[in-house]
C-alpha cells in the first residue's frame, strides 16, 4: 500500500535520510509488487508520473467506510 508521495512533492518536509528511504522502498514496491493499493487518485497519478507504474497495476481504495 502506498499512502502518499508527499516526500516527492514536498521534499523540504522530510530529512534527506527519510526521503532516500521512502524513495528506495517505493521504487522497490513499484518494480516488484504486481498490484499497488493507494488511498487516492492523486497518489495513483503520482505513481504513474514519478515511478512509471502502469495504471492497471494500481487500485484506489479510500480509507474508512465500506466500498462495494
Amino acid at each position: 500500500m502506498v499512502q502518499d508521495l508527499a516526500f516527492e512533492r514536498y521534499p523540504h518536509a522530510s530529512s534527506d535520510t527519510e526521503r532516500a528511504y521512502l524513495q528506495l522502498t517505493t521504487r522497490w514496491a513499484a518494480r516488484r509488487c504486481p498490484l499497488l493499493i493507494t488511498v487516492s487518485e492523486s497518489t495513483k497519478s503520482d505513481l504513474v508520473d514519478l515511478y512509471g507504474v502502469k495504471p492497471e497495476r494500481i487500485r484506489v481504495r479510500k480509507l474508512g467506510g465500506c466500498e462495494p
